[in-house]
C-alpha cells in the first residue's frame, strides 16, 4: 500500500497526505502486510517538535504504541494489519557503564559514562527509525557507525538474505528468530 504515497514535496500540506494516509490505514486493515516486512515497528527518539510532528503524521495510520522492552515480541509476533511505534527516552534508551541507574542530572553531567543501548536491544527490531533527537558530543549517538555495519554492513545475516530484491530486515532474520 506504501507504493501509493508520494514524497513529501509532492504534498501542499499535511492536510493533503492524511486521506492517502488514510487509504493506506484502511488497506493495511484490509489485506494486511507482505510477511516479508510486516508488521512494521516505529522508534521515534526525541520529545520535541520534530518527534513530535513526525509522530502525528504516524498516527493517521493504524498504530500500537509500545515500550522499547516491547519491540522484539511485536516485530516476530505483531499483527501485520498494524504499525507499532516506540518512543525512546534518555531513561529507557541509556545505561551507565558501570551499572548504576540513569539519571537524569548525572547525564548531563557526565554524558560519556553512558552507552546507548539502543543499538543492542531495539534497533534489531525497528523497520524504521525516525531520529528526532539533538546531538553533540561526546554524548552516545543513537546508532554508531559500528552498530550500523554490525546489522546491515558486509558478512551481516541481514545484507546476505536477499529475497526477492529485498534486503532481509534484521528481526526478519532467520538467525534472530
Amino acid at each position: 500500500p506504501f507504493l501509493h504515497i508520494g514524497l513529501a514535496h509532492n504534498y501542499a500540506s499535511v492536510s493533503d497526505v492524511v486521506p492517502v494516509l488514510h487509504r493506506i490505514g484502511e488497506s493495511m486493515k484490509k489485506y494486511k502486510l507482505p510477511k516479508v516486512i510486516a508488521p512494521l515497528t516505529f522508534s521515534f527518539t526525541g520529545s520535541g517538535n520534530v518527534s513530535q510532528g513526525a509522530r502525528s503524521i504516524f498516527e493517521h495510520l493504524p498504530h500500537e504504541y509500545i515500550e522499547p522492552s516491547e519491540m522484539r515480541q511485536a516485530a516476530l509476533e505483531g499483527d501485520p494489519s498494524i504499525c507499532y511505534a516506540t518512543v525512546l527516552s534518555r531513561a529507557n534508551s541509556m545505561e551507565r557503564i558501570d551499572g548504576r541507574p540513569y539519571s537524569p542530572e548525572d547525564y548531563t553531567a557526565n554524558a560519556d559514562l553512558y552507552k546507548n543501548i539502543f543499538a543492542e536491544k531495539v534497533a534489531p527490531y525497528t523497520t524504521c527509525l525516525v531520529n528526532g533527537l539533538y546531538w553533540e558530543a561526546p554524548a552516545p549517538r543513537v546508532l554508531s557507525d559500528e552498530d550500523a555495519v554490525r546489522m546491515f554492513g558486509k558478512g551481516s545475516q541481514a545484507k546476505n538474505n536477499i529475497m526477492r530484491g529485498i534486503p532481509q530486515i534484521p528481526h526478519k532474520d532467520a538467525c534472530h528468530i
